[in-house]
């Protein structure tokens, strides 16, 4: 089945799927991932890759163990399985069912503090499927995840005026909250604006890649 399967209609042919949604277990485990977190920025030096400041642990976070980032986990796969089966209805449910498929989904996190003055600069997760984030500590003026337009030439379509120009190249702002996880194909550049706060900013960044056989 197509997602657009009728030709008297508007049709966005190239959309790109992001997933929003508030984890319904985070107040039951964010003290504790914020814990772990906290202990680990303390004993560990940073990893420094598109982060300007700030912690950044080493990309196996989801391998530390403990009830908490095993449910994190699990809920990670559960969101990544809602987008396909999203926009792919039942013909996902299908092929995984289908004789001699076999699909594993790897995951790789890895934990982050910003303080006030720390982002991340604009880059993209080369290798993997599916990027996120998981937001345990936010606080109001924490720094927003921009999502870049990915179409090439499209600010070539600029009127100055903002209903005329709905398709044209702006950012996609959004605004951390504790318990959201953001999903996002992981070719899709994006970046962090300035951590305002005086109140840390944690979260968890996390790369899917799925693999056969």
């Amino acid at each position: 089945m197509l997602l657009f399967n009728t030709i008297n209609d508007v049709q966005l042919h190239f959309a790109t799927p992001v997933l929003h949604k508030i984890w319904p277990a985070a107040a039951e485990h964010n003290a504790k991932l914020k814990e772990l977190i906290v202990q680990k920025s303390k004993a560990v030096d940073s990893r420094a890759i598109s982060n300007r400041g700030g912690w950044q642990s080493k990309d196996d976070f989801l391998e530390w163990g403990g009830e908490s980032i095993a449910a994190l986990s699990q809920w990670i796969q559960t969101c990544v399985l809602h987008i396909y089966q999203t926009y792919h209805r039942e013909r996902f449910m299908e092929y995984l069912q289908t004789p001699g498929v076999a699909i594993k989904m790897r995951a790789k996190g890895w934990a982050n503090i910003n303080k006030k003055g720390d982002w991340n600069a604009a880059h993209n997760h080369y290798g993997s499927n599916w990027s996120g984030v998981y937001y345990v500590q936010a606080p109001p003026k924490s720094g927003q995840l921009a999502l870049l337009d990915p179409r090439p030439n499209i600010d070539m379509m600029d009127t100055g005026i903002e209903v005329l120009d709905m398709f044209r190249q702006i950012p996609r702002t959004i605004d951390p909250q504790e318990g959201l996880t953001v999903i996002f194909p992981s070719w899709l550049q994006h970046q962090v604006s300035t951590h305002e706060a005086d109140l840390e900013r944690i979260s968890i960044a996390f790369n899917i890649k799925f693999v056969t056989g």
